[in-house]
């Protein structure tokens, strides 16, 4: 599991408000009984957008960057 990852488990609740902006199928339901587990995301996404393993992999990947990036950026400008 990536570093990346783990911080996502833990700021599930602001990662899950960007998974329902991004794959409006995916409801709230769905998102809580995910748990923070990448391997279901990556399936749901499969099953419900007709997406590859590789597909969907990156796309969880470029949220993941995202988040990262955005949590980088509040702790230089407010301190970690």
């Amino acid at each position: 599991m990536t570093r990346s990852w783990e911080n996502i488990k833990g700021k599930w609740k602001k990662f899950s408000a960007d998974i329902k902006d991004k794959w409006t199928e995916l409801t709230d339901d769905y998102i809580e009984s995910c748990e923070a587990n990448r391997d279901r995301l990556i399936g749901k996404l499969q099953e419900l957008y007709g997406m590859s393993e590789d597909e969907a992999e990156r796309e969880v990947a470029a949220m993941e960057r995202k988040l990262h990036e955005a949590s980088e950026g509040a702790e230089r400008l407010y301190g970690g």
